[in-house]
């Protein structure tokens, strides 16, 4: 086992990903800009004739360029003074703090008729769902070893938050929950809760744990309180994986961010990527079909292997992706 660990520490440090710490954020000449002439151009952007490009759906905040090393997103949680900076900002800033994984950074962030607008960097770089099918098996890999070292990360970095008992979204109170759909309701959220025992009360009531004649220990036929609250992406996608110009491998999209127990990961990026396997996900577009199913076999493979939550969360039925559509 030692040899193997060896044998993989030495295959991260050779990737062709480089995640030490970022070089410091350049000066934009969005940097001298009022709020109102951010808004203005966010606005001009968003316009048909507009000179900016969109970079994510309409699921989570709009993202759109506002200058050449610069983009804006629009985030879709309801912002007050009581709740805070926006959940993706306080992840951003933890990440850059405690970790090495490459990140954007912000800029600076203001809030406008009861949302919270984002100006941050702008990473030049291709979203891994575009790249990886055209990579090799052992780029494949290499990518797959980057994110469980960044996973990893994140794990051992939770400590370091003082709210971490508090499950949910980071803030400075409990705040509500929401993720890709298969653990919360992106259209209606759930929560908040202040503790990890109603989180997974909530999860036993919401998939009927335990089953009518289960037989075992609680512990193997519900869901129960056996790991600390780790920081999670939620949303770990190949659409929010950018492989960088530079030659790292960034994690974008932290709005569904929020601290859970370990496995949550892996049900979450098994969820997005079923998600992705839906008519007009990235996952159905022609010549992909191989390529998709190499992802899905290496999401236990970067967040861990969580085989008692995927049966009782009923994942466990899709040992390989279903038939395009068919989910």
């Amino acid at each position: 086992m030692q040899a193997l660990h060896e044998v993989l520490s030495i295959i991260r440090e050779h990737s062709n990903f480089d995640a030490q710490h970022l070089p410091p954020l350049q000066p934009s000449i969005c940097d001298s800009w009022s709020d109102e002439k951010i808004l203005e151009i966010f606005r001009k952007a968003r316009s048909p004739e507009g000179p900016g490009s969109i970079l994510n759906g309409e699921e989570c905040g709009a993202v759109w360029v506002i200058c050449h090393d610069t983009i804006v997103k629009h985030t879709r949680q309801p912002y007050t003074a009581s709740l805070g900076p926006s959940t993706e900002y306080l992840a951003l800033c933890f990440i850059l703090q405690h970790t090495s994984i490459p990140v954007p950074r912000v800029r600076r962030l203001f809030a406008y008729k009861g949302y919270q607008y984002i100006v941050m960097e702008k990473i030049d770089g291709a979203p891994l769902h575009e790249v990886w099918p055209s990579l090799t098996p052992s780029q494949r890999f290499g990518v797959a070893l980057t994110l469980q070292d960044y996973i990893r990360q994140l794990r051992q970095a939770s400590a370091h938050y003082a709210r971490r008992s508090c499950p949910g979204p980071m803030g400075p109170t409990p705040r509500k929950c929401l993720d890709a759909t298969w653990l919360f309701d992106r259209d209606r959220p759930c929560g908040p809760f202040e503790s990890q025992a109603k989180l997974l009360g909530h999860w036993n009531a919401w998939f009927d744990l335990p089953k009518r004649n289960a037989r075992g220990s609680p512990e193997s036929t519900k869901l129960v309180e056996s790991h600390p609250l780790v920081l999670t992406h939620g949303d770990l996608s190949p659409r929010n994986i950018l492989v960088g110009h530079d030659g790292r491998l960034w994690v974008v999209d932290w709005e569904w961010s929020g601290f859970y127990p370990p496995w949550c990961e892996y049900i979450m990026a098994a969820s997005a990527a079923l998600n992705d396997a839906m008519p007009r996900g990235w996952m159905v577009q022609p010549g992909t079909r191989q390529a998709a199913q190499s992802w899905w076999n290496y999401i236990p493979f970067i967040t861990g292997t969580w085989p008692l939550e995927s049966r009782l969360l009923l994942l466990e039925g899709y040992p390989a992706l279903p038939p395009e559509g068919k989910i």
